[in-house]
């Protein structure tokens, strides 16, 4: 059943974001763009850019400046109309310093600070100018829209490209706010696991090699980023799994298409079904027939209440390992 590789099907991977940038997360099988939606539900990355003014520095060169971010080079940036109002913000490392990430563009030093040039089009729709290196010079830096009207990211500058570093994607979602502001939502992959996991679900072409795909890999993916990267570990900050899940239930009403929602997050649950979150997900696969949840069962046991939360809400599918008696006395010396 060749055609039988998860075409017409979209998973929402709710975990640390997936890369697109990746080989094998490009295409499906038809030849559609893989990663169709982007989004950060955590709050790490907001950056707020506000209007930006023009002076000269002591060379007097250009400069555009808005507070304490400034960056030259605006006036080369390929699209930008002649009388277009600039805005800037800045995402800096130190930002992610809790969670031993904070090398973002892996030049060796972990107090770099990336500005955010954003500006109207032609056509009205927002664009945004990321200084990837650090260098606060746009002139030569690609220009993206927000991910959902064209699929475009960046990748953030990776030291010495000898010693092939693992370079952070980054996409953005850019929202108006009043005085002429905006506000930017990026989604910054700065951990492997939800690439990962969208490899083993859905990876087609893997490091381009035909035949190396993962389960479907016909089906779309939304990246909904759910892990903190701010946080030891990529910790889950509240309401984030719910976020995720009802924009993937949007997401799929307003397509008309089935949606996977694949989450390897959970906790031990002393109270099977009985949490927020359980109770959340049994009310959301009654409100929404065209989704379906499967949620990781946990790492412990064996023992009562090994399934973790919210694996235990009965309405998820909940995928675990069986520790069968043969391999419980080999593994863990029980039998």
């Amino acid at each position: 059943n060749p055609l039988h590789d998860g075409r017409g099907v979209v998973i929402a991977v709710l975990d640390t974001g997936v890369d697109m940038g990746v080989p094998g997360l490009a295409t499906t099988t038809m030849g559609q763009v893989k990663v169709v939606a982007a989004r950060d539900f955590t709050g790490e990355s907001v950056v707020r850019c506000e209007p930006a003014t023009r002076g000269d520095d002591a060379d007097g060169k250009p400069i555009w400046r808005a507070g304490d971010v400034w960056v030259r080079g605006v006036q080369q940036i390929e699209g930008l109309p002649a009388e277009a109002a600039v805005c800037l913000g800045a995402l800096e490392e130190s930002r992610f310093a809790g969670a031993g990430t904070t090398d973002l563009d892996r030049d060796g030093r972990t107090d770099g600070a990336f500005a955010f040039v954003a500006f109207r089009g032609a056509d009205g729709d927002w664009r945004v100018v990321v200084d990837r290196d650090g260098d606060r010079d746009v002139s030569r830096e690609p220009v993206i829209r927000s991910y959902d009207r064209a699929h475009e990211f960046v990748t953030l500058f990776a030291g010495d490209p000898a010693r092939d570093l693992p370079r952070v994607s980054l996409s953005v979602q850019v929202e108006s706010r009043d005085g002429g502001s905006c506000e930017i939502e990026v989604h910054l992959v700065t951990a492997s696991h939800g690439t990962h996991v969208a490899g083993i679900a859905a990876g087609h072409k893997v490091h381009g090699e035909e035949g190396y795909d993962g389960i479907a890999p016909g089906a779309q993916i939304l990246s909904l980023k759910i892990g903190n990267s701010t946080l030891a570990g990529g910790a889950s900050v509240t309401g984030s799994m719910k976020r995720a899940l009802e924009f993937a239930a949007r997401w799929g009403r307003e397509h008309g298409v089935p949606v996977v929602a694949n989450m390897s997050y959970g906790i031990g649950s002393a109270h099977e079904g009985q949490n927020d979150i359980e109770r959340f997900l049994e009310r959301f696969a009654v409100e929404n027939p065209h989704m379906l949840v499967v949620l990781s069962n946990g790492n412990e046991g064996p023992g009562l209440s090994s399934t973790g939360s919210p694996a235990a809400a009965s309405t998820a599918l909940s995928v675990g390992a069986a520790l069968t008696q043969a391999n419980a006395r080999d593994l863990v010396g029980v039998n």
